[in-house]
């Protein structure tokens, strides 16, 4: 059975030759899923192994597989263009509203802060690292070292504007601002800063579930702060207790060890 196509894309079957130019066909239907030649025969003049298209449908389909190819490009343009201008409408409004609460809550002393900062009057810096307080010497603290111990950058020191318009100065690790970095407090000289410090470690004090840490008691101990004898008895109380617990479990597992050796003992003089 020979199978071929006419020129408006029917496939048919070859029944025979009407003359040197024409064929008879009979055109191919599919029944149930299967091919099947089916209608009356009819006579054409040209056939083709394969389903031939016109020009102008192929353009067509070219022009169709263009257009999806560039509206799918442009859709994923226009999409990128949305969430860029999200994002900047964002950024642009965040900014207004930290300016406005700048303004608002802004106070001459912040003012002079930041000035004493331009100006190189800022010799000290309080360091509230989470449960410990240090001062250190504004100059020394900014030098970030390479790994031979050498001066390789100053380290970045930020002013944020936080949500409540309050400036919030933080010392980044690395000049590039990676890596971790700490809430300081800039000041002048190192009495204020002290005091300061004395005020964060009492403040830090009165948060303490168990009295005390140890980290407050590292600072109390270096800046020659006296913890009141509650806190201590509270925070010695607290030691105690766990030392009791370590010696019962060492209790109760040198207990075990000698029964173990006992059984040991049993079975070799049987």
């Amino acid at each position: 059975m020979e199978i071929k196509y006419t020129n408006d894309g029917k496939k048919v079957v070859v029944i025979g030759n009407l003359n040197s130019q024409e064929k008879i066909v009979q055109e191919v239907f599919i029944v149930n899923g299967n091919e099947v030649p089916s209608g009356e025969n009819f006579v054409v003049k040209s056939l083709h192994d394969s389903p031939a298209k016109s020009w102008k449908e192929t353009r067509l389909e070219e022009i169709e597989q263009r257009y999806e190819k560039e509206y799918k490009e442009n859709e994923f343009k226009l999409e990128n263009l949305r969430k860029t201008f999200n994002a900047t409408c964002g950024v642009i409004s965040e900014k207004i509203r930290s300016n406005r609460m700048l303004e608002k809550n802004m106070k001459p002393e912040d003012l002079n802060i930041l000035i004493d900062f331009i100006t190189g009057n800022i010799k000290y810096l309080l360091i509230d690292t989470y449960g410990s307080l240090e001062i250190v010497e504004f100059d020394k603290s900014i030098i970030q070292h390479d790994y031979y111990g050498h001066f390789e950058a100053i380290k970045l020191l930020s002013v944020l504007g936080r949500s409540d318009g309050n400036l919030e100065y933080r010392l980044h690790q690395y000049s590039d601002g990676s890596g971790g970095s700490h809430i300081v407090t800039p000041f002048k000289d190192r009495e204020s800063a002290l005091q300061a410090l004395k005020d964060k470690f009492f403040e830090k004090l009165s948060n303490c579930k168990n009295g005390l840490s140890n980290d407050l008691i590292k600072t109390a101990e270096k800046y020659g702060i006296e913890i009141p004898k509650p806190n201590l008895d509270i925070w010695n109380a607290e030691k105690l207790r766990r030392i009791n617990d370590n010696i019962k479990k060492l209790e109760e597992s040198l207990e075990g060890y000698k029964q173990q050796k006992k059984n040991l003992t049993t079975l070799t003089n049987q």
